[in-house]
């Protein structure tokens, strides 16, 4: 399978597609920022023009790799978008901001947050992946959403207290098909 792929080369969610493409040994090539409007009039990036037309970073990898039936990968999806996303950008948004934000609110989302690692933490004690023996996309996109908060926030003493979260997002950022779209992460 061979594709098109609409959006930013660095945005996070357009590198989930070109990681998950390499998983799945998919030939995918970056065809502009922006998805023509006739195919996709709701403008949403990513956006794949192939076998299929899809929107949407999870819907395109879950079709690349063909994981679309498997229940516990789309619960990791939608734990990483629906509950850790919101909570990472609401307090590593305005921690690296020069706008004043509320600081109750970013208090909030980093209690959220640390809290959510606290039970992943507990939930990677004896998994090197999240689901089944390798990577997978469920990493993929949880690795990647967590990607700014272990680039801004999560500081040596934070990282202390979630050492299997810290030693999985190790091994994700490690795995060839991952650093060959992000690079080295630091």
């Amino acid at each position: 399978m061979t594709g098109k792929l609409y959006g930013n080369k660095d945005n996070f969610r357009t590198q989930k597609v070109l990681i998950a493409a390499k998983l799945a040994n998919k030939t995918v090539t970056l065809a502009g920022d922006s998805a023509p409007a006739d195919k996709f009039p709701l403008g949403v990036t990513p956006a794949f023009e192939g076998d299929a037309l899809l929107f949407g970073a999870e819907s395109i990898g879950l079709h690349l790799t063909g994981t679309s039936a498997n229940a516990e990968t789309v619960q990791w999806l939608q734990f990483a978008e629906g509950y850790l996303l919101p909570a990472v950008l609401g307090y590593v948004l305005p921690s690296v901001s020069a706008a004043n934000f509320d600081k109750k609110t970013v208090e909030h989302y980093k209690n959220e947050l640390n809290g959510q690692l606290q039970v992943l933490d507990r939930v990677l004690v004896k998994k090197t992946y999240l689901v089944g023996e390798r990577l997978s996309l469920a990493d993929v996109s949880v690795a990647l959403d967590l990607l700014p908060a272990f680039q801004y926030v999560l500081d040596t003493n934070a990282r202390k207290s979630l050492v299997n979260v810290t030693r999985w997002f190790r091994t994700v950022v490690s795995q060839p098909a991952v650093k060959d779209v992000l690079g080295e992460v630091t």
